[in-house]
């Protein structure tokens, strides 16, 4: 799973029933000087059988793990399938900059960078679901944002599942 050249910076720290597996990345090769948290994130669509063979949420064990990692280390990132349906909400707080002297005088406190400069997220797909509103909120209350459809020239990414009978959608 992991390149030879990487076993000794990259090691497996958890896994989550068979759906989300958690590596950390050794400080050693982080441009920051900091450990990174990855989750490699698969989550069944709530509907499937995949999903009803767990007794338990699986996004709330995600989101318990994106805070146990947090307090770890301030470099937490998501990949993979969550079967999250956005549309195009906010991931983050609007109008969430410390104005003037309050910003210069506490940000050294509290490290806290706005979004104002972060480029729009596009997505062709304006559906939503239960996941959708979970990954959503997570982002808003833990500073991580959705990557997918931020360019700087502003265009959309593609759906990622088209299926002529189910129909498309960016997940």
């Amino acid at each position: 799973m992991i390149k030879n050249c990487f076993t000794n910076f990259i090691k497996v720290v958890k896994v989550l029933h068979d759906t989300i597996i958690w590596l950390q990345v050794s400080k050693d090769v982080t441009i920051c000087g900091q450990d990174y948290y990855v989750g490699c994130v698969y989550l069944p669509p709530v509907s499937s059988n995949y999903y009803k063979m767990y007794e338990c949420d699986i996004f709330y064990e995600l989101i318990n793990c994106v805070e146990k990692y947090s307090t770890e280390s301030s470099k937490v990132f998501l990949l993979g399938d969550m079967n999250a349906r956005t549309a195009i909400g906010n991931d983050f707080i609007k109008h969430d900059s410390l104005y003037g002297s309050i910003f210069d005088d506490f940000n050294h406190i509290f490290n806290y960078m706005s979004d104002n400069n972060l480029p729009v997220r596009r997505n062709p797909d304006q559906g939503t679901n239960e996941y959708g509103t979970k990954l959503l909120n997570l982002c808003r209350s833990t500073g991580l944002r959705i990557v997918n459809g931020r360019h700087k020239d502003g265009t959309a990414n593609d759906f990622t599942f088209v299926v002529r009978m189910s129909g498309m959608s960016v997940v």
